[in-house]
């Protein structure tokens, strides 16, 4: 988001492996082991960071979306920008583990992807 878009990492080759979606994966999240973190270089701006996802699945290209916000460090100089994030409504239609809170949920965990 903005008037550029600047590539600051590309990761090649993480190995991820293969987790299958636990029972139970809507309420109580996934647990899946960490396969990569990002740890933001002095030089990144604060801002909206997309990231993508390439992964080759039985010989077909798969893509996936994901994103983070990287707030200011403290002391340094802030933009006058809103980007609101509706994250809380994303995470209640979201129904990865079969279900959401609006097709009879009463809770749902945030960790889990989004479908």
């Amino acid at each position: 988001m903005g008037a550029t878009r600047d590539v600051v990492l590309v990761a090649d080759g993480v190995e991820a492996g293969d987790h299958p979606t636990p029972l139970g994966a809507a309420q109580d999240g996934c647990a899946w082991p960490v396969a990569f973190e990002v740890r933001p270089e002095a030089s990144w701006r604060s801002g909206y960071y997309e990231v993508v996802l390439d992964i080759d699945v039985d010989g077909r290209a798969r893509r996936s979306h994901a994103f983070f916000v990287l707030r200011p460090a403290t002391g340094a100089p802030t933009a006058p920008m809103l980007l609101p994030l509706a994250t809380n409504t994303w995470h209640a239609y979201n129904d990865f583990g079969g279900r959401n809170l609006y097709s009879g949920g009463t809770s749902v965990a945030l960790q889990r992807p989004m479908r």
